[in-house]
């Protein structure tokens, strides 16, 4: 019996009956939505019953410790380790050992962090930190009344504006700035929104006119706004008027660090703190580059989205500042690549020191923080839809109690997710769509689209590896060895440490690409791998958007800078890259116009790890005499075998996306061996006798196919129990 409809995460019964003639047998699994819940595999016919468990999931909590029995004998193992507690101290952090008992986890350090609080940190911080206040003054204010009722209430002037008119607005101190009333001018009004200007603005070269001004409100008012509120929900209207006002000063820039914010004080009666602006207000700065102004608007934008639909109509807590600022991270994607929002920087310090942000606190003084948040919010929108993000906006609760309250499911088991997704995503190790990101931008047709998170290493039976985390933050630890080996884990009881566990390939490098629409305004068709091998060539080449590109230059920032220019011819380029010594990189990429003599910069990527080329084996020294000019399969040795077999697959220069596929005498497919880029030259893929779920196939012979662009082979090989 099935129910008609089952939420995310629900149960119900199914009644099953077999039915086979002739002494048939088979095999029914039923299939959980839950990747961390066991597959139960159902014998018929009297085969019996077992559990086959693709990731394992396991609690440590309260307990301290456990033990983990990992077969390190012909897979790597890499362990997340994620905490959550639900009410964590102040300033906690939450000690582990892989290797060892809890002993080993006394005098543990704080997780790193790459950089430190910026002015910007600080001053949207203090921003959060306001609104927190106002939501309890709201609160009070509007108590005996429905809060929906007196938000619904304009408690401005509704009065039109046009272009020329005037007014006095307060300007909140924050910062560098104080507290200052200003003198603003109206320079464009647009359906959705009004543009007013500060009088006797600071000069500065970069300052917008008031024609691109205007461009900017239509843009906004033509598009972003309505994809914005569709997405998170209505924003308050307490003057009436229907629009959201943009008030660009140079105050925003004596602030410190931020290109805008919003102040909930701008909407508030004084009677709660309001400033008197009585208006639906966002502070911009005019010195922007053009093409951030869209992604700033639509980040600032979910904020007040956020404080009206929690506070305003609802009466409830303003968000938290990990998840507010998550929520405004994924709004831009509506509208912006990462490269020009910038998300991409904060993916990338997530990547490089995991444990240096967990879902907890102030995003604001944490950039990895805000990229945990960003990819956790994304996780949730690709999984559940984007409806979930609407959903998130329109309560009155916050934080933990919002993010289960709205997905119906335990918190805990989302961190499980997103640690596990953050790592697995893209790399084909195993096919489920929760631990898949769908976003163009983080998994593409080719590939992964972001950096696997840094990870520790251990080697069982050698010292342990000890490390912390914050509150509801993830940490990677890979563990190999030869043979099947019990793991000891002490972690801190405080913490609710979990940990689940993911079979790596022993003999491959994890593959990361850059996306073919990561960076704005161009799109590959080459792909460039984010783990290139020293030494090799690389073919990059694409076609730019606007005609008016005269040059592109590639620019890999690291120990030794390395630059590569191309001319672009129409609306095609193509560049040769070679990567002299090992290292990492952060791509940065500039654009130089037809007509002009300066650089502008397009976007980054990175971090890009140039690492060494695999030693040959014999067989594969004994090709390299031969090297085919496109791509190749060699026969799979030892064959016969009844442990594992090496495939020798061959990639010409600048490498390539392959599939290896594995086959029976039934022609059904039993493993995918590998779906990633290749690097250039001979590569050997081994193969255990094993199926997707890790079961080992039975004996007899199997067809091995390579599929790469135009080129397609098959060999047949035979596995013997």
């Amino acid at each position: 019996d099935v129910p008609e409809a089952l939420e995310p995460g629900g149960r119900g019964q199914v009644r099953l009956r077999y039915e086979g003639g002739g002494g048939d047998r088979g095999t029914l699994t039923l299939i959980s939505d839950d990747p961390f819940a066991p597959l139960q595999t159902v014998g018929l016919s009297g085969l019996g019953s077992g559990t086959v468990t693709t990731l394992r999931h396991v609690v440590i909590g309260a307990a301290g410790s456990g033990t983990l029995d990992l077969d390190l004998e012909r897979r790597d193992q890499l362990l997340v380790l994620y905490s959550a507690p639900r009410y964590p101290e102040p300033g906690a952090t939450y000690g582990y050992a892989v290797g060892s008992d809890l002993v080993a986890v006394a005098g543990k350090a704080a997780p790193k962090t790459v950089g430190g609080a910026t002015d910007r940190d600080r001053n949207e911080a203090l921003l959060r930190r306001r609104e927190r206040d106002f939501a309890a003054r709201w609160r009070a204010f509007s108590d005996g009344r429905s809060a929906k009722t007196v938000a619904a209430t304009p408690t401005g002037s509704a009065t039109a504006v046009e272009v020329g008119d005037s007014r006095m607005l307060l300007f909140p101190g924050l910062g560098e700035a104080p507290a200052q009333q200003v003198t603003a001018t109206v320079v464009a009004v647009s359906d959705r929104s009004v543009a007013w200007l500060q009088e006797g603005l600071r000069h500065a070269d970069e300052n917008v006119d008031e024609a691109e001004i205007g461009a900017i409100i239509d843009r906004f008012s033509e598009s972003d706004f309505d994809l914005t509120v569709a997405a998170f929900g209505a924003p308050s209207d307490v003057d009436g008027d229907g629009k959201v006002a943009v008030l660009f000063t140079h105050l925003v820039d004596d602030v410190g660090g931020v290109g805008g914010f919003y102040s909930a004080s701008s909407v508030l009666p004084e009677e709660v703190g309001g400033d008197g602006n009585l208006s639906d207000l966002l502070y911009i700065s005019p010195t922007q580059p053009l093409r951030t102004y869209r992604s700033l608007l639509v980040h600032e934008l979910q904020h007040l989205i956020s404080f009206n639909q929690h506070v305003l109509v609802r009466g409830g807590e303003s968000e938290v500042s990990w998840l507010n600022e998550g929520l405004s991270h994924v709004a831009e994607d509506l509208v912006s690549g990462h490269a020009l929002s910038g998300v991409s920087d904060l993916v990338r310090s997530f990547v490089m020191a995991p444990a240096a942000g967990g879902l907890h606190g102030e995003a604001q003084l944490n950039p990895h923080k805000r990229g945990a948040a960003y990819l956790f919010v994304r996780s949730l929108a690709d999984r559940l839809g984007e409806e979930i993000l609407l959903r998130l906006v329109g309560t009155g609760l916050a934080g933990w109690d919002n993010v289960e309250a709205v997905t119906g499911e335990e918190m805990s088991g989302l961190l499980a997710t997103w640690g596990s997704q953050a790592f697995a995503s893209g790399l084909h190790l195993f096919e489920h769509p929760r631990l898949d990101y769908r976003f163009g931008q983080l998994q593409s047709s080719a590939g992964r689209g972001f950096p696997v998170p840094e990870a520790r290493t251990h080697r069982a039976g050698r010292a342990a590896v000890t490390g912390s985390l914050p509150p509801r933050g993830v940490d990677y630890v890979r563990v190999s060895g030869s043979e099947i080996a019990s793991v000891e884990i002490g972690a801190d009881p405080d913490g609710d440490i979990g940990v689940v566990v993911i079979p790596l390939p022993q003999d491959r490098t994890l593959a990361v690409w850059l996306p073919p629409d990561f960076l704005p305004g161009l799109r590959f068709e080459e792909l460039l791998p984010g783990m290139p091998v020293a030494g090799s060539d690389y073919a990059v080449s694409g076609e730019v958007e606007s005609g008016e590109i005269g040059e592109l230059l590639f620019q890999f920032a690291g120990e030794d800078t390395l630059i590569f220019a191309t001319v672009v011819e129409g609306d095609g380029f193509s560049q040769q890259l070679r990567f002299p010594a090992l290292g990492s990189y952060t791509l940065e990429t500039f654009a130089r116009p037809t007509e002009a003599d300066d650089w502008r910069f397009v976007g980054a990527f990175g971090p890009v790890r140039v690492v060494a080329a695999p030693e040959p084996t014999a067989v594969e020294g004994a090709l390299v005499t031969t090297l085919p000019g496109q791509f190749a399969m060699g026969a799979a040795y030892p064959n016969p075998f009844n442990g594992r077999t090496a495939i020798p697959v061959y990639a010409p220069a600048a490498g390539g996306a392959i599939e290896l596929h594995l086959y029976n005498a039934a022609g059904q497919r039993v493993r995918t061996l590998r779906r990633d880029w290749l690097a250039a030259g001979w590569s050997r893929l081994w193969w255990d006798g094993t199926d997707e779920g890790g079961k080992q196939v039975a004996s007899g012979v199997y067809l091995y196919e390579l599929v790469a662009r135009e080129y397609r082979a098959a060999r047949t090989l035979l596995f013997l129990k």
